[in-house]
């Protein structure tokens, strides 16, 4: 008996320092305390930027000899400083589209060598698309901000039309001749003279503009008229390329003897020009065949196909 007692009060002992024991460890470890949810921290929010606002429609695209691996294109946003006149293309003698108030904003999308700054007015023109859908800012003398600061650098340089209508070529193959305005008088002429075998020069209403030699860049065609003191005038059409923003003068194609030129297009370096030329019983005053030619540049030159 007293060993069986002895035993049983053993067993009890051991029970009440293993509960102890447990109970313990279970405060030390923080088991059985309630579980505190974590603290999240939200993102640090960057403070709202000004934009411009969004031109919904797709920018005009203008040729450039930029390569397709520079940096991705950048809206370049215009704002003018005072008053300005918008022409319908970059010539002081093109006709005004409007004027702009100071503060406007326009998405400026091309350039030139002599001050100008081609801009999509963002209004409805209908068939107006590339090159004809921008209106033109003389910049020179008056005040402009970009944004993103410095983005006019990296507009395409195209050629404008004033430097067109002030350019220097050779008048049908005859005589090197500077025109003023879109026009040449030598009040020197000399039929006799060589050198001055050209009386006048004027350039027609056809214009083109596009990428003639394939290098990316956007050229231009224009029309000549060229009398050497009779009552002719030799119509010529004449490529002008694009060299760093700079007019380069090509080979021209003659049409004819009072030939109008009714007008000029540039599709993938191929032109077609609508044409007037003499029939088989036309007088030299009169033309009455129209014709459709297909031209192409060749070593500089333009050629009929």
């Amino acid at each position: 008996m007293h060993d069986v007692v002895t035993r049983n009060i053993t067993r009890a002992l051991a029970s009440m320092c293993l509960i102890a024991l447990i109970a313990a460890c279970d405060i030390g470890s923080g088991a059985g305390q309630p579980t505190q949810a974590p603290v999240i921290t939200p993102p640090t929010q960057a403070p709202a930027t000004a934009v411009p606002p969004t031109d919904t429609s797709a920018p005009t695209q203008i040729p450039t000899n930029q390569p397709s691996e520079t940096a991705p294109y950048v809206q370049c946003w215009v704002t003018t400083g005072q008053e300005t006149v918008a022409r319908r293309e970059s010539s002081p003698l093109a006709d005004e589209f409007g004027t702009a108030s100071a503060g406007d904003q326009t998405l400026a999308l091309a350039r030139t060598n002599d001050g100008w700054l081609g801009f999509d007015p963002g209004v409805a023109q209908a068939g107006n698309e590339g090159r004809a859908r921008l209106r033109w800012y003389q910049t020179q003398g008056l005040s402009f901000t970009f944004d993103p600061v410095g983005c006019e650098n990296s507009l395409p340089v195209v050629l404008s039309l004033q430097s067109l209508q002030n350019g220097t070529y050779l008048a049908s193959g005859l005589q090197e001749v500077t025109l003023t305005g879109g026009s040449y008088t030598d009040p020197n002429f000399n039929p006799a003279n060589t050198g001055r075998a050209i009386f006048g020069v004027s350039m027609g209403q056809a214009t083109a503009f596009g990428d003639l030699n394939g290098d990316g860049s956007e050229d231009a065609l224009i029309v000549l008229g060229s009398n050497t003191g009779g009552s002719g005038t030799f119509v010529e059409i004449v490529p002008v390329l694009n060299v760093d923003g700079n007019p380069q003068p090509g080979g021209s194609i003659q049409v004819g003897d009072r030939t109008p030129v009714n007008s000029l297009v540039i599709v993938d370096s191929v032109v077609t020009a609508e044409v007037l030329v003499d029939g088989p019983n036309d007088g030299f005053c009169c033309p009455s065949v129209h014709e459709t030619w297909t031209l192409t540049l060749v070593n500089g030159a333009l050629v009929k196909q």
